[in-house]
């Protein structure tokens, strides 16, 4: 789990994209742009697939300052957090 976006297919042909959160032997969960994260049950899967685009807005950096961009990037690098505390 990490930073990296994919698309989960549902049986009843729902999409879901997001996040890669936590994933088990039973389920995955998907953390959703909006901040929902959502566990689905392995048996609801018809297709779990890395996406081949990032979530950043694509041009999106063009906007940012050089830190901006470093600010970012060490975000990204930062380890997950799982406690609620800011």
């Amino acid at each position: 789990p990490g930073y990296q976006a994919y698309t989960v297919l549902l049986d009843g042909g729902e999409i879901l994209s997001g996040l890669l959160f936590n994933e088990t032997a039973n389920s995955v969960t998907i953390k959703q742009a909006n901040g929902v994260a959502r566990t689905i049950s392995r048996e609801e899967i018809q297709r779990l697939q890395n996406s081949k685009f990032s979530l950043m807005p694509e041009g999106m950096e063009a906007l940012m300052s050089q830190q901006d961009v470093a600010d970012l990037l060490a975000f990204l690098h930062s380890p997950i957090r799982t406690d609620k505390q800011p």
